[in-house]
């Protein structure tokens, strides 16, 4: 009978998650409520994929709603392409009659990608521990004000290279290690932004497999293989198409070390606008911060590359603690993060929180934070008082934001990576009193 309930609460949460976004998306159609070129863009994108093909969509040949090509995967395209296509065949006319309408379409997979992201945070937090905790967890994300900011309100495709990336980690936890590296793989083919991880996906994957390398490179290849064979609609040399893209745009678009986003770098240079932040070319000792960028990212994931080789078994919280760390430290260190690239930690966190029972006010902290960035860089409409917005677009506040979440990360590294007991001897010197209460009693 409790298993029962709480399978109705399960149900219901999920029901109630997509009425609130649901709710917002129409809400949204409202001519009051403002639009951003993003959603201009994944337009153009399935409308000239539709009708032109979706190589054409990488040209200025036919833009229409926005200004820029295609700059992502072919897979965030097929998707724009089939929110195209289905509303054609829904409502039998081009979106261009209704394009508020048509805007809920392009919305929807994220919508549904962040839905199913909190169902399987669900049956992961349940599996290892209790449903009370996997109901929190899950609630964690699909209640989070950063998850649905940013899918329903803004439109961006986060979660959906972010769905497939916690199904990798999902498979590698079940053994199934082509499906772990396919799937990381095809997040890469939605948006390129998690790339970073790719080493540490391939660590942990030999580490399951005993360091089997050959079975590794095996199903590195094959499924660069099928990525290949995915982009002929695109190029019929898919390779060459493919490593000029990366070369196009896999550095982004705007060239400062951080955009918009509260990180390392911001609380390094905190000028009085986000946009005199210093490019990622500039030279510092002679050496561009570019290189500084990627120097302290590696820096820091030493100690989780030795944690992981000296680990004989790694449980799922160890594993989801340290892709958490890592993705943490993307945002934190690497050069042209923008303010949605915290996005990762979300849904990684959440389940690490759920399955260990702590670090809530860390985790609520860091969702403020961001939601907080995400606010400052684009709004619909200005729902927080004048007073309020005022506050937070200072720069001392931005600043103390920015000190915020770098002692937010490193907190959380300490309880990660290297372990709380060993890095705080108070905690060490309870126990000895303790134990000393103990001899005494005996």
């Amino acid at each position: 009978m409790k298993l029962l309930k709480t399978h109705y609460i399960f149900i219901i949460f999920i029901f109630v998650a997509f009425i609130v976004r649901i709710f917002l998306a129409v809400l949204l159609l409202q001519p009051q409520f403002k639009e951003n070129d993003d959603l201009a863009r994944y337009r153009d994108w399935g409308k000239i994929s539709y009708y032109h093909g979706v190589s054409d969509s990488y040209n200025l040949k036919h833009i229409s709603f926005g200004i820029n090509p295609n700059n992502q995967p072919p897979g965030t395209t097929y998707i724009d392409f089939a929110m195209y296509s289905a509303y054609e065949t829904i409502f039998h006319t081009p979106p261009e009659n209704q394009l508020k309408l048509y805007d809920i379409f392009l919305k929807f997979p994220s919508i549904l990608a962040d839905l199913i992201i909190g169902i399987l945070i669900y049956f992961c937090v349940s599996k290892y521990t209790k449903k009370k905790y996997a109901l929190l967890a899950m609630s964690l994300f699909i209640y989070n004000p950063v998850v649905i900011y940013n899918s329903t309100v803004w439109g961006q495709t986060d979660a959906i290279n972010n769905l497939l990336l916690y199904c990798s980690i999902l498979f590698l936890l079940s053994k199934k290690y082509f499906l772990t590296i396919f799937t990381f793989f095809l997040c890469l083919y939605i948006k390129i932004s998690l790339l970073p991880l790719l080493p540490l996906i391939l660590l942990l994957t030999l580490k399951e497999t005993k360091y089997n390398y050959k079975k590794i490179f095996v199903f590195t290849i094959t499924s660069i293989i099928a990525l290949l064979l995915f982009t002929l609609p695109v190029s019929n040399s898919p390779l060459i198409w493919i490593i000029n893209f990366l070369k196009q745009n896999s550095s982004g678009e705007l060239q400062h070390i951080a955009n918009y986003s509260f990180n390392f770098w911001s609380l390094i240079f905190n000028p009085d606008s986000f946009s005199l932040v210093p490019l990622s070319s500039s030279l510092v000792l002679g050496i561009s911060l570019e290189v500084w960028a990627y120097l302290l990212f590696f820096l820091a994931f030493i100690p989780l590359f030795i944690y992981v080789i000296k680990n004989k078994t790694l449980s799922a919280i160890q594993i989801f603690g340290i892709y958490s760390i890592t993705t943490f430290a993307m945002f934190l260190f690497l050069p042209r993060m923008h303010e949605r690239y915290l996005y990762p930690v979300i849904p990684l966190l959440a389940t690490y929180v759920g399955l260990k029972g702590k670090n809530y006010l860390e985790f609520l902290l860091v969702s403020l934070l961001n939601f907080i960035g995400l606010y400052i860089v684009w709004h619909p409409s200005n729902f927080l008082p004048t007073l309020i917005t005022g506050i937070i677009v200072h720069s001392k506040v931005r600043l103390g934001m920015s000190v915020l979440i770098v002692a937010l990360f490193i907190l959380l590294y300490i309880q990660i990576v290297l372990g709380k007991n060993k890095l705080l001897p108070i905690l060490s010197f309870k126990k000895f009193r303790k134990r000393q209460s103990s001899i005494k009693d005996v």
